[in-house]
């Protein structure tokens, strides 16, 4: 039997293109109008509307919403979204993102994120409500930046994250990357390929970007060395922890390792940043971001990342569904 509206009880929301597509290639079933499902949201007070895709995950029926960049049109999205299908209890923010270089773990020891790797979150950090002092700045207080999940659906992220079930789930997601990359079409925006090592490049947080597209005129003397990349596979880490989330693009060193002192306040680590999370989240649903790091959110970011980082970041998405 066909599913009705009711049947969805997961959402999952992207902005880019290329999340698009590497969303929708880990769908294993596809509905549409010709389903009796609506493939399009709004209202009239909007005078816009979203287009939305159903379909199906192994048992799960999911549906896909894609929003512009940001935080706002994530929110009224999400708002359209639940007009329709009503059931909807937990939602994935599912793409490419900016990663924090380097964070320390619970037991003390520091983990170097690297491209390609991927964030989830257990929280949300929404940046853009903030106090400018002098020569720094907080966060507001009201409404209280930290959104946190349910326990349940905690637990639940938080188990895929230690021990033997972190070593299980990072299989799992090997092996749907692997079996994904099969059905790609050749000419995809998205790509399974790493891009190696010599294309991961950190630079120290202070030192900017003096211009150009690339990092050809970069000052080779300013790069971090990262241990990590020595190694001669380096398959995709997944970091559990706190995603930062705001309207502003965060392409500064400095304000990057800036804020993730600052989450340290409210008992946050931050390992990433993005720009819909907190739009999506309205503190009734579960909201877990999911996302492949494509850049160190400072000066030198560019797109050369993305194809692969969001291709990761979906078949993340899918071992978690």
């Amino acid at each position: 039997s066909k599913p009705s509206t009711n049947d969805f009880k997961i959402a999952v929301v992207c902005a880019l293109p290329v999340e698009d597509v590497a969303i929708q290639a880990m769908f294993d079933v596809h509905y549409g109008k010709k389903d009796g499902l609506p493939i399009n949201v709004g209202n009239e007070e909007d005078k816009e509307d979203w287009n939305v895709y159903p379909g199906k995950i192994g048992d799960q029926y999911v549906v896909m919403l894609r929003t512009r960049i940001g935080t706002d049109d994530a929110s009224n999205g999400r708002a359209a979204l639940r007009r329709e299908y009503k059931r909807i209890t937990l939602v994935f923010v599912v793409g490419v993102c900016g990663g924090i270089p380097h964070y320390t773990h619970s037991v003390g020891q520091k983990v170097d994120v690297l491209l390609g790797d991927v964030v989830v979150s257990h929280q949300i950090l929404a940046h853009d409500l903030r106090k400018q002092h002098h020569d720094h700045f907080t966060l507001q207080e009201d409404p209280y930046p930290l959104r946190k999940l349910s326990r349940k659906v905690e637990n639940f992220v938080e188990k895929r994250g230690v021990g033997k079930d972190y070593k299980l789930f990072k299989d799992h997601v090997t092996k749907i990357m692997d079996e994904t990359a099969k059905t790609l079409e050749p000419d995809s925006q998205v790509s399974p390929q790493y891009l190696g090592a010599d294309h991961d490049t950190l630079f120290e947080y202070d030192y900017n970007h003096p211009g150009g597209d690339d990092c050809s005129d970069c000052d080779p003397k300013k790069v971090v060395h990262r241990d990590r990349l020595g190694n001669s596979s380096i398959a995709p880490e997944i970091h559990f922890g706190t995603v930062a989330s705001g309207n502003m693009v965060m392409k500064s060193g400095k304000d990057r390792d800036y804020l993730a002192l600052i989450a340290k306040k409210y008992k946050a680590k931050i390992v990433g940043f993005e720009m819909e999370g907190a739009g999506v989240d309205n503190q009734v649903l579960d909201v877990i971001v999911v996302k492949g790091v494509c850049d160190y959110a400072d000066s030198h970011k560019n797109k050369d990342w993305q194809p692969y980082a969001a291709f990761v970041g979906a078949a993340t998405f899918k071992a978690l569904v």
